[in-house]
């Protein structure tokens, strides 16, 4: 019986239905252990559960004597494996910590193979990188989209000044992270709310009272609102999207949260699309954006002070801010992957 992966590589069982039993237990991303008998060549033979199986490498028999494989996938038709890379897989968490949502600690190797043979099968932004860290997959989680639904009550006539109002009153309940990430996107686009503003209070009673009864002419609208504004702050999601009011209207940031980090991806109208990290940390904040566009760096890079000038208001006196092309990234870390999942991979087919 023939087993193949890549045209370099194949391996030989001699009794396959023994192997079937002895990976019945074990699932994709699991570790399995193997030692190398003798080897000649590229080809060696393995011992696996006290199984031997002849096996022939595309890249030379490693130097180990005992090496670890990862169950990558099983099926009835194809049982696959990878060799545990270390080295490989840690350059590529290195190069992706920046702008990682999960600490470096949190990942394990298992993780970085099976993120490998997702970049490489799919197209992903680092939105789905970060979400696929997390366990996680973008069109998996549905939500109530706050931007689509305040454009709603926008075109119903309620002004844009008194939604950006009760947005703000929204998200001063959210992650600290977040809830700063918004301000400072407020900042940017010149928006003002009352409370910034200080603005006449029976004025704001007033808009708020019209509101409300607009928001009575229909029972739908009135129980959206109200769970905007009464959510548990403890029950916000790690994946969802908050309003953000621009040139007349809503758009949707989207957001992932963990701990005291956060990722963040909208559009600009003027320059096009924008991601933020952010990592909180004991004595200072990264800040990193990305975009594919040099214009919408520069763009930001124009709004530092005012940033910055946010951060101290805030207590935070130390912080470090970068800029970076994400498409450069994205790019990288998929050679990177292909290059790994490629070297390392060999296939089973029963």
């Amino acid at each position: 019986m023939k087993i193949t992966g890549s045209p370099e590589i194949s391996v030989k069982i001699p009794a396959a239905k023994e192997l079937g039993a002895l990976l019945k237990n074990i699932n994709p991303g699991d570790l399995i252990s193997a030692t190398v008998i003798r080897s000649e060549g590229n080809r060696a033979f393995l011992e696996i559960g006290g199984k031997i199986i002849s096996a022939e490498f595309t890249n030379g028999v490693p130097r180990d004597k005992i090496i670890d494989l990862v169950l990558t996938a099983k099926s009835p038709e194809k049982i696959q494996f990878a060799l545990k890379d270390d080295t490989a897989s840690g350059k590529i968490f290195r190069f992706l910590s920046p702008f990682s949502i999960l600490q470096e600690d949190e990942v394990k190797i298992n993780s970085l193979q099976n993120l490998a043979r997702f970049v490489n099968s799919s197209k992903p932004d680092l939105v789905d990188i970060n979400m696929f860290l997390l366990g996680m997959k973008r069109d998996e989680h549905k939500w109530k989209s706050q931007s689509s639904f305040f454009n709603h009550l926008l075109q119903k006539g309620v002004s844009l000044q008194i939604l950006t109002d009760l947005a703000y009153i929204i998200y001063s309940k959210y992650n600290p992270v977040l809830f700063a990430s918004y301000r400072f996107m407020m900042a940017m686009a010149g928006r003002k709310t009352f409370f910034s503003e200080k603005q006449d209070l029976a004025l704001f009673e007033d808009s708020i009272g019209q509101f409300c009864n607009l928001l009575k002419e229909d029972d739908s609208d009135f129980s959206v609102m109200l769970d905007f504004i009464f959510d548990d702050p403890d029950s916000i999601r790690i994946y969802g999207d908050i309003a953000y009011p621009e040139n007349g209207t809503f758009s949707g940031i989207e957001y992932i949260l963990n701990n005291d980090s956060v990722f963040l991806k909208f559009d600009l109208s003027s320059v096009g699309e924008l991601e933020v990290f952010i990592k909180s940390e004991k004595d200072r904040v990264l800040i990193n954006f990305l975009s594919g566009k040099e214009e919408a760096l520069l763009y930001i890079k124009d709004k530092e002070g005012t940033l910055k000038s946010m951060l101290e208001q805030n207590g935070v006196k130390k912080s470090v801010i970068g800029y970076f092309d994400s498409k450069k990234i994205v790019d990288k870390i998929k050679l990177w992957s292909l290059d790994f999942y490629t070297k390392s991979e060999f296939n089973v087919k029963i």
